[in-house]
């Protein structure tokens, strides 16, 4: 029965190895080493980043900055799209983001969502006159 080695001898062992190796070999070896090192560090790097989700779209650019420092101000991550009218944040920061700039009244030129309802118009359309009528229907 062979006895258990120690850490010791075996760094020992490993070392004579590599000593007994051509230069070559320990060059390689050693380039080997680095790039897996480099492949777990970008891997990781890339686990670390959170995913990022689009909080606007449709802005100019001046505004798209503007937007973007005031969220900066109140420490929520952000960064401009590679179009420069889009604003993008974390996606576990997306609804503080759009709370934020809510209640600053921005952004004034963003493709409007839910934001139409609540502007009312007056001459109305077709669209609302049936949803007008189906409501009153329904209560009917």
């Amino acid at each position: 029965m062979e006895k258990e080695k120690s850490p010791g001898q075996i760094f020992a062992q490993i070392g004579d190895f590599l000593r007994g190796l051509p230069a070559t070999q320990q060059a390689l070896l050693l380039v080997g080493a680095l790039a897996v090192a480099a492949t777990l560090f970008i891997f990781v790097r890339m686990i670390e980043e959170p995913k990022y989700v689009t909080l606007y779209s449709g802005l100019r650019a001046q505004d798209a900055q503007e937007l973007s420092s005031r969220l900066t101000a109140k420490n929520i991550p952000n960064k401009l799209g590679t179009d420069g009218a889009s604003l993008m944040v974390p996606a576990d920061q997306l609804d503080t983001a759009r709370l934020e700039t809510a209640a600053q009244g921005l952004p004034k030129n963003a493709r409007m969502g839910f934001e139409l309802f609540d502007t009312p118009n007056w001459a109305g359309s077709d669209f609302t006159e049936k949803v007008s009528r189906r409501q009153t229907s329904a209560f009917l």
